[in-house]
């Protein structure tokens, strides 16, 4: 991980694609240039939670039960009250009053604001909400085709794509990607959602439409492989606390030092409880290390500045940014 995003000058993969490099480099061995990839295929054929709020507008309160009794039933399905409350009964309060109690719902924590391990004034000088507002699709239509647009626009699937694309680029490989043909992603948003998601099932048209040429044990799967554990092993592997306890990106001011110190040591506990809770805070604590690793590679490894060798081997601890390199990084974050 230290030697790609020393290569690449960027921010690290997710975990599971850097576990997928062997892959990667059997194919290369074996004189396989293109790859089809199943990337999309979740976005579009799933199916959306918002699928309560189109029952209740409908008045189909049969089928919501029944939905609600399956998702309780399935694992993994997430069901709970609040779910319901967000993906049922809030799509359907008007816009407008919203709009008009936001103010109040955020001070009673109803409504998120920046993740609070990153220092609000920051988060005003870069303007973070706005910036990481998601897409807003056209009005009218159902609630799950407008979210499985929004999926397909998203920011998660642009770097997805572009950090796919680099890294089997670097292997020799071409990646072709068929869920995200133009005419596939038209066919999917224009299905009832009953197509995509039926009780258990997900996928439910993909898997008619390729039932004759797939593996039975394929064919009647309804979960999915879990790559969570990955994120823990993997925070460990670039530095661990040794890396987050110390980050340079603290004293920059884009990250706050104690509450990243917090959030490792929660993280650690639940992991260690076996408390399933732990993932996305392992994520985001990836997401600081790689933004760390990054900086530390463009900015401070090879300047000569402020180089102490690190204890824990391979790398090195900064000490504080030039001045002049400070000054540029906040007046382009500013921009």
């Amino acid at each position: 991980c230290r030697e790609r995003v020393r290569a690449r000058l960027d921010v690290l993969d997710l975990p599971a694609d850097h576990e997928g490099e062997a892959l990667s480099v059997a194919m290369r061995e074996r004189g396989m240039r293109v790859m089809l990839t199943g990337v999309g295929g979740d976005y579009g054929l799933t199916g959306s939670a918002y699928r309560y709020a189109d029952l209740l507008r409908s008045w189909d309160l049969r089928s919501l039960l029944a939905q609600i009794e399956t998702d309780r039933r399935v694992s993994g399905g997430g069901w709970s009250v609040s779910h319901l409350f967000a993906f049922g009964l809030r799509p359907l309060i008007p816009q407008t009053w919203r709009t008009a109690v936001r103010p109040l719902a955020r001070r009673l924590g109803w409504v998120p604001g920046p993740p609070r391990w990153i220092p609000e004034a920051f988060a005003r000088r870069v303007s973070l909400a706005e910036r990481t507002r998601p897409p807003v699709p056209e009005r009218g239509g159902d609630f799950s085709r407008r979210d499985i647009w929004s999926a397909f626009r998203s920011g998660w699937a642009s770097r997805l794509l572009e950090t796919a694309e680099r890294a089997a680029a670097e292997f020799g490989i071409d990646e072709r990607h068929p869920f995200f043909d133009r005419r596939v992603i038209e066919f999917v948003l224009a299905v009832p959602d009953a197509q995509r998601w039926r009780g258990e099932v997900t996928k439910y048209v993909l898997r008619g439409a390729m039932g004759d040429r797939l593996p039975s044990c394929v064919y009647h799967r309804v979960d999915k492989a879990d790559f969570s554990p990955v994120v823990p092993r993997a925070v460990e592997a670039v530095g661990g606390s040794a890396l987050l306890e110390h980050l340079t990106i603290a004293r920059l001011g884009w990250v706050d030092q104690a509450r990243v110190s917090e959030m490792y040591r929660q993280a650690t506990h639940l992991l260690a409880a076996g408390d399933p809770d732990y993932c996305m805070p392992m994520f985001r604590l990836w997401m600081i290390a790689g933004v760390e690793l990054w900086y530390r590679a463009a900015f401070v490894e090879g300047t000569g500045h402020g180089r102490v060798q690190d204890e824990a081997g391979g790398g090195f601890w900064p000490g504080d940014p030039p001045p002049e390199t400070a000054a540029r990084l906040s007046a382009a974050a500013t921009r």
